[in-house]
């Protein structure tokens, strides 16, 4: 037996790769970029989590429409882990893509995100997500488990003075909330402070996420001084 996982368009998250204004309503999500020289980026959508029995992924479904933009590559994460990519997809409307993918035992009940890659031609394209679904096979038809969300934000200054800069710098994040098994956790920077006569080299990520939270890091190197960095999160899972 199969069942349908899905996310209205309206629940698109912006991924750190992009500046791309998302508006959303009840017919789903606008997605339009705000520079010329960031034309390409990541939009991603919360998926409820495997069922306990499903044995593979059938096949992943994209309503939507665009205006001089296409759909490059879809990307499925659990748990923090890839479990299925298709690339050079250049789409331009719905469409369907078959998966076949097995699922192993430790990644069912954990947090999915659909990641869909975007490239817009000019700074006017336009697309317009209504829906993205993916198929499971082995999965009892009746509801699945309800997703959960948190979010939150973290900064540099939260673990050390503005004027004492470093190139690691790292703090433990604690959910509101514990879940049944390690959450998807997505990070973005949210504003950074260098030295202006330095290149801005900074990256942000999480490392040893399980049920009740994880670390997050801000780096910077190759003499980059970073004075603070704020970081916005979001865990997705059950």
């Amino acid at each position: 037996m199969s069942a349908w996982l899905s996310c209205h368009g309206a629940g698109a998250i912006k991924a750190s790769d992009n500046s791309f204004v998302i508006t959303a309503n009840s017919a789903g999500a606008l997605i339009r970029p705000t520079n010329a020289n960031e034309l390409k980026g990541t939009i991603l959508f919360p998926l409820p989590s495997l069922p306990q029995n499903v044995s593979h992924l059938v096949k992943v479904a994209i309503d939507f429409s665009s205006q001089t933009a296409e759909v490059d590559a879809v990307t499925i994460m659990s748990g923090g882990d890839q479990v299925f990519q298709k690339n050079n997809l250049e789409k331009t409307q719905e469409f369907t893509v078959n998966c076949g993918t097995s699922v192993a035992a430790d990644q069912r009940g954990k947090g999915l995100v659909l990641a869909v890659a975007l490239e817009f031609e000019t700074i006017s394209g336009r697309l317009k997500f209504r829906s993205v679904e993916l198929e499971v096979a082995g999965a009892s038809p009746s509801p699945v488990e309800s997703i959960k969300f948190d979010t939150g934000y973290w900064n540099i200054t939260d673990i050390r003075r503005w004027d004492q800069p470093r190139e690691k710098n790292e703090g433990p994040i604690v959910f509101s909330k514990v879940f049944s098994s390690p959450p998807t956790v997505v990070v973005s920077m949210a504003g950074a402070s260098v030295d202006k006569n330095n290149n801005f080299r900074v990256k942000v990520y999480a490392t040893n996420v399980n049920s009740k939270g994880f670390v997050v890091h801000a780096d910077a190197w190759g003499g980059t001084t970073l004075y603070s960095c704020g970081v916005s999160w979001i865990a997705i899972g059950c």
